[in-house]
């Protein structure tokens, strides 16, 4: 992320070159610039919990109306129709510190976002 005219900020939707870490957990996605939106900043801590929920300093996150949006039942007919049956692991995280220069970015489509997590 290379910011323009300030950092970039929980809540604000980023583009991104993906770095290597994201090339492999993607497979052969053709991708060349990723969307997602920030989650949290250099050093607030994030916890992903079993069921895949996330909370920033012990705050459960706000679901961004993206994820509204993937519930509907026209969203759900189209993921289906392209990924068939595949959804993104559920894999807990124990709490980290976000790095300096660094933030941590989830999709809106939680079920079937390559992100941070």
């Amino acid at each position: 992320v290379t910011p323009r005219f300030r950092s970039p900020a929980v809540g604000d939707v980023v583009v991104f070159d993906a770095p290597a870490a994201l090339k492999r957990v993607s497979g052969n996605s053709k991708a060349q610039l990723y969307v997602k939106r920030v989650a949290a900043v250099a050093g607030d801590r994030v916890r992903v919990d079993d069921d895949g929920g996330v909370s920033v300093n012990g705050a459960p996150r706000r679901s961004p109306a993206g994820d509204r949006v993937c519930d509907l039942p026209e969203a759900r007919a189209e993921l289906k129709r392209v990924l068939g049956d595949a959804r993104r692991s559920k894999i807990a995280v124990e709490e980290l510190s976000v790095p300096r220069g660094s933030v941590y970015v989830l999709g809106d489509c939680a079920d079937v976002s390559v992100d941070s997590r």
